[in-house]
């Protein structure tokens, strides 16, 4: 039984370090598709349209969703 928990905790353990592993590695894959947008954004707020940044900051990704949505798109 003694052996049995030990194997069960180590598979568990391993098996969440996995899952955290690709969710970092995904939220920093996501942050290097966003910095064309921040850079974009920070430029149109610079040339006097704060509302059209605001906008582009949600357009942008939102956008995104839904054209990853879309089969063959």
């Amino acid at each position: 039984a003694f052996v049995m928990s030990v194997f069960w905790i180590s598979t568990t353990a391993w098996e969440l370090l996995n899952y955290l592993a690709a969710l970092l590695g995904l939220m920093v894959l996501e942050w290097g598709n966003l910095m064309g947008d921040l850079i974009a954004d920070v430029a149109v707020a610079k040339i006097g349209l704060p509302a059209m940044a605001m906008a582009g900051c949600f357009v942008g990704v939102s956008t995104r969703d839904y054209l990853v949505q879309i089969p063959g798109a």
